[in-house]
């Protein structure tokens, strides 16, 4: 899906044979709202201790499909969905940063991987 993203102006998703969506990149990751925060920790914190943290200094964030993934073991993935500002939760995070409580953070879209799931949940693939 991120070569499709880098490389195709149009994106065809098919489920079970069905066209379910139809667009450039970013039309499709309209239907989605999130983001992927990626948390640089250190190696002795753990996923869930990141995840709690996450979710206490950014109560109103709702975790999407409960996702939080260790990238290595320097890092957890989270994604996360919220309404209003992006520009409020960048502050608690710097504000994370300053006060030692995690080593630093990146912000992302969540990708067409994402929209793929969305779109596809609640399908039974019949053919099988």
């Amino acid at each position: 899906m991120e070569e499709a993203e880098r490389v195709c102006d149009k994106i065809m998703i098919l489920v079970n044979g069905k066209i379910v969506a139809l667009g450039s990149p970013e039309q499709l990751r309209r239907h989605i709202k999130g983001f992927q925060l990626i948390v640089e920790k250190r190696a002795e914190d753990s996923k869930e201790e990141i995840r709690v943290l996450i979710a206490t200094e950014i109560p109103e964030a709702g975790f999407v499909d409960a996702i939080v993934e260790d990238i290595g073991d320097f890092a957890v993935s989270i994604k996360l969905q919220f309404e209003g500002s992006l520009a409020q939760r960048i502050e608690v995070l710097d504000k994370m940063i300053i006060e030692d409580r995690i080593l630093g953070f990146k912000i992302a879209h969540l990708g067409l991987q994402d929209v793929f799931y969305k779109l596809s949940e609640g399908q039974q693939n019949f053919n099988s």
